[in-house]
């Protein structure tokens, strides 16, 4: 088994601090692996420690640019980080590749949500539904006091 595979395996199990423990690890001794970065990213992603999945997705895009589901995954840490026009720009950009991707149009529509912008948050959460039908996650934005 070799690092990535060690560090997926702790991830997989929700041994998400070993796994970040790993990740830096990894990418002290290999820091031009976009694959490590993009791991790393995706663990500090699922811990919730949105600034720093931010700097690490948006390393592992400098070694590989053309990786959607690294821009979709860099879209969710800059919502979670609070910089919603910076994660519309990265999803809009996935979407412009895979009009198929759910939680890139769920992202979308929370960003919208956050902005203030209800029409189009409503359009990107139904395009979630129509690919996931009943989707709690897409369905939740609709459940936003509109008064507020």
């Amino acid at each position: 088994m070799n690092d990535l595979q060690l560090i997926l395996a702790l991830y997989e199990s929700g041994r998400l601090v070993e796994a970040e423990a790993a990740c830096a690890d990894l990418t002290a001794q290999a820091p031009e692996s976009g694959a490590a970065w993009a791991l790393r990213g995706q663990v500090a992603l699922q811990r919730a420690l949105f600034p720093e999945a931010v700097d690490y997705l948006e390393r592992a895009l400098s070694l590989t640019p053309d990786a959607p589901d690294l821009l979709r995954n860099l879209g969710m840490a800059l919502y979670g980080a609070g910089r919603h026009h910076d994660s519309l720009m990265a999803l809009k950009r996935v979407l412009k590749r895979d009009t198929s991707n759910a939680v890139a149009f769920l992202y979308t529509g929370r960003c919208h949500l956050a902005l203030g912008r209800l029409d189009d948050a409503a359009a990107a959460l139904n395009a979630a539904l129509v690919l996931r039908p009943e989707w709690p996650d897409a369905l939740e934005g609709f459940a936003v006091d509109r008064k507020s």
